[in-house]
């Protein structure tokens, strides 16, 4: 897959960008799980098979500039028999230093395995490792990391499973690890209630009181799979733990506190019956109690996966996840009503896009990584490559794509898409072209429509056939954002300068 994006590199910061690395895996697979702003522009914690002919997975870090250009990448233990890897729903921990810590899992092929916590500086580059937990091939244990969350002391929680292999009935129990300042383990405790379970720690925070907050998932043989969410006092001892969600599938799901005290979790609700198994996204607000305020589900489909979310300081919430092969950023109000919802779709290849993380970006946008899927009939099937997005406050890569009055948004097409000339003298014509490949087919005319820079329309035409152009005669000197839209898409767009 080669997009051929603009990348923001000629774009102002504050309009974004979309980027993939495929070129920088050299089709070796990979994907993106936490995404953080940093002074040089975003830090990318990625999970990638090498380079070195080991096939072994390894921890990558990939440091992206404002314009979404690769400026650093970073792998570790490069040549080493082991793979290292780490959790799926953001993994990494922002520190009160501006560093940051990351739980890693590594394995050899004969099973002996450890489990360690890195801290990592703005660049991407180890500051320190520590050996969190350790077990040989004698004891038949598989501990999986799956996060780690920064306490107020300084020190940290993890989460995870642990899956004995000796005796073969003893089933995965969720896994919480206290840590204290220098990464010392202060206490493990393991947690599977329920007999003929098996249990499994997605997410993790501190709680008020200094205890945790665990969100996991309880698969059973005898019974539909549902998510869990716990609370234990400051020892790890179990306050209370309630199930919900019904097919929960062991998808992932995340957690987080309101500024009220409240906890919010989001996951994901499948339907039971057979054939369809649809699914919704689905946001709950829990009292420090355990109990329900209100509960939320929205986005309908198939082939959908959670990812992260993030309160925001008015209660309104962010999230990421995908569905229907779209990778999908979602803004939903403090009572878990849906606000809007863009979905970021490839159209000239038949693709899957998965974002794992998104976070709040210092101008007031947010920034999302994850992974893309390539299927059969693509130029390297079953490839999964890395990928991010830059948007505004509202989703849009060009600022103003929602008022083309629709949802899903093209990864791949604004290769095609020529503005000339740029910049513009006023009165000047501006000539479009948009010349997409064959296989893609539109939902209705195409339509240009061009905002000013506070996003007011200027002028909106249909475009007809393959060019068009605009007359420029009343447009005042400044910046302008043009967008191409279906009856259903948004297609292409960038920015344009009359002066």
């Amino acid at each position: 897959m080669s997009l051929g994006l603009w990348a923001g590199a000629h774009c102002a910061a504050a309009q974004g960008f979309i980027r993939h690395f495929d070129a920088e895996q050299a089709e070796k697979p990979g994907a993106c799980f936490s995404v953080r702003e940093v002074p040089a522009g975003y830090l990318l914690f990625c999970s990638q098979v090498s380079n070195d002919g080991t096939n072994r997975t390894r921890l990558f870090t990939r440091v992206i500039d404002a314009g979404g250009e690769q400026i650093n990448e970073r792998e570790f233990f490069a040549g080493v028999q082991r793979h290292y890897i780490t959790g799926t729903i953001d993994p990494v921990a922002n520190r009160s230093d501006g560093t940051f810590a990351a739980p890693i899992f590594d394995i050899s092929q004969g099973f002996d395995m450890r489990t360690s916590l890195f801290i990592l500086n703005v660049l991407g580059d180890t500051l320190s490792t520590r050996v969190v937990l350790n077990y040989p091939v004698s004891d038949s244990l598989l501990v999986t990391p799956n996060q780690v969350r920064i306490c107020a002391d300084g020190g940290a929680f993890l989460c995870g499973s642990a899956d004995f292999y000796s005796p073969p009935s003893a089933l995965a129990e969720a896994l919480l690890v206290r840590l204290d300042q220098l990464g010392d383990t202060l206490w493990t405790r393991r947690y599977s209630p329920t007999p003929q379970s098996t249990y499994r720690g997605f997410g993790v925070l501190e709680f008020s009181d200094g205890g945790a907050v665990m969100i996991g998932s309880r698969d059973q043989s005898f019974a539909l799979d549902e998510y869990f969410i716990l609370r234990t006092n400051p020892q790890g001892a179990m306050h209370w733990i309630r199930y919900f969600g019904n097919r929960a599938n062991a998808t992932d799901a995340a957690v987080r506190l309101d500024s009220d005290g409240n906890i919010i979790t989001y996951s994901a609700y499948k339907e039971s019956s057979y054939p369809t198994l649809y699914g919704q996204f689905m946001l709950t607000k829990w009292s420090p109690s355990g109990d329900i305020i209100w509960q939320k589900r929205s986005h309908y489909g198939r082939n959908y996966y959670v990812g992260d979310f993030e309160v925001l300081p008015d209660n309104s919430i962010i999230a990421v996840g995908s569905h229907d092969g779209g990778g999908e950023l979602m803004r939903f109000s403090a009572e878990g009503d849906s606000l809007w919802t863009r979905q970021y779709v490839a159209f000239a290849t038949s693709e899957r896009h998965r974002l794992f993380d998104v976070e709040p970006t210092s101008d007031g946008g947010f920034v999302a990584a994850g992974s893309c899927d390539q299927y059969w009939g693509d130029p390297t099937p079953n490839l999964e490559t890395e990928w991010m997005i830059k948007t505004d406050s509202l989703g849009c890569v060009v600022p103003g794509c929602h008022t083309a009055g629709v949802q899903e948004y093209a990864l791949d097409l604004n290769q095609y898409l020529s503005i000339s000339p740029n910049p513009v003298a006023p009165g000047q014509p501006l000539h479009i072209s948009f010349e997409p490949p064959p296989t893609f087919t539109p939902n209705g005319p195409l339509r240009l429509v061009m905002l000013d820079a506070l996003g007011r329309h200027v002028q909106e035409e249909h475009l007809r056939g393959t060019a068009g152009q605009l007359t420029t005669g009343n447009w005042q000197p400044g910046l302008y954002y043009m967008h191409i839209a279906d009856a259903k898409r948004w297609l292409a767009g960038g920015k344009v300068v009359v002066e």
